[in-house]
This record gives structure tokens, sequence and C-alpha cells, in this order.
């Protein structure tokens, strides 16, 4: 596994479920995401998640979803000093959301205008391991492509304008609002729905 310790597994995947950002049949590219350097592809920063397990990012920057409907605005995470840099959403047992904003800043310099003009949107432990030999100190994360469209997760951000939702969960995630500096999101508990998961059905390096 790339970038690991010991018993760990530390690396920056996607999450490819076709025509849905999550459902259905999926497939896990392990070094996938193109945002994140630890996927292997570009010497951008880690995403929000990887920067708080590092403390590279203040506990109190990241906020979590305890239900209900709440609104939050979120800095960029190639700033210093934001007040806010992530949301986390425990969906449920097997699955947490972590939302961010990026901005073409510095290493994340090329980042398009599709990336910038959202949140992009990953889901981390304790989602399904996909690797063997992982812990509980495992830490991967995979990006969800918003942009179903198009065959690329270099769109994957959830646009501006834009609703996510988690029908199995009962998550919803709209897109309010963008400036250069802050990116403001509604997270929306709407309990849980009926139906299958998804089944990450394989991997690929």
């Amino acid at each position: 596994q790339g970038g690991v310790e010991v018993g760990r597994c530390s690396c920056a995947g996607s999450l490819d479920c076709g025509a849905n950002p999550i459902g259905g049949s999926c497939t896990v590219s392990e070094y996938g995401d193109p945002f994140d350097v630890m996927g292997n592809s570009s010497a951008m920063h880690f995403s929000a998640f990887q920067k708080q397990m590092l403390k590279w990012i203040p506990d109190a920057s990241v906020s979590t979803h305890s239900g209900g409907a709440a609104t939050y605005t979120l800095n960029p995470i190639e700033t210093a000093g934001g007040a806010r840099y992530a949301v986390r959403i425990p969906a449920g047992p097997n699955r947490t959301y972590w939302l961010e904003y990026r901005q073409p800043i510095g290493f994340d310099s090329g980042i398009s205008a599709a990336n910038a003009n959202g949140a992009q949107v990953r889901v981390v432990r304790p989602f399904e391991t996909l690797c063997s030999g992982c812990d509980a100190y495992s830490n991967d994360t995979e990006l969800l492509d918003m942009t179903t469209a198009t065959n690329t997760f270099a769109d994957a951000a959830l646009a501006t304008g834009s609703r996510f939702v988690d029908n199995y969960y009962g998550i919803a995630i709209d897109v309010l609002s963008r400036t250069a500096s802050a990116l403001t999101v509604r997270v929306s508990s709407l309990g849980k729905g009926i139906g299958p998961d998804f089944d990450a059905n394989a991997t690929t390096d």
C-alpha cells in the first residue's frame, strides 16, 4: 500500500458507481483521487480528513453534523487560519462523509474551475476496508464523483446550486453559494430509506 506504516493503509482512492455518486454496484480505485497527493497522481494538498489526522488543521476546524438541518461555511483548505475546513457527516455505521472546499492556490493551483465551484465529497472510515492487512487505524478515503455524466473524476465536485441525496442513509447535501474564500453548504438528515446499499465489487491499484 502507498504511503504506509506497518499494518496501516493510507491511500486516497475514488469510488465509481456508474450513474450514481454512491449506490448500486461500485468499483474502488485505491489511488484514484486526483486531488490528494496520496492518490499518487499529483502533488496536491492532502484532503481535509488526512490533514486533521496529521494535526495539520485543528480539530475545532472540523464540524460534525449531528442531525436535523444545518448550514456550514467552509474555508479553502489551502489557506491558513480558517475557521472551518470540513464537515464530517456520520451517515451510518459503515459510512462517514467529509465535505471540503478547494481553490487553485499553491500546490492546488492545477484545480479546475469546475472543482473550485463546489464541495468535494469523500467517504472515510468506518467505510468498508478494502485492503488486506489493514487494522483499526486504517484511514483510506474515497472521492465521490458528483458529475457522473462525464467519465472522469477531474470534475468530481458537487457544484454550487446542486444537491446530493444519499437515499439509503437519508442524508442531503446542498451547495448554496460560494466566493473565493468561502463555500456555504446545507446538510440535512432526512431519515433512513429502504432498498439495497451499494456493493463495492472490485479494487484496482
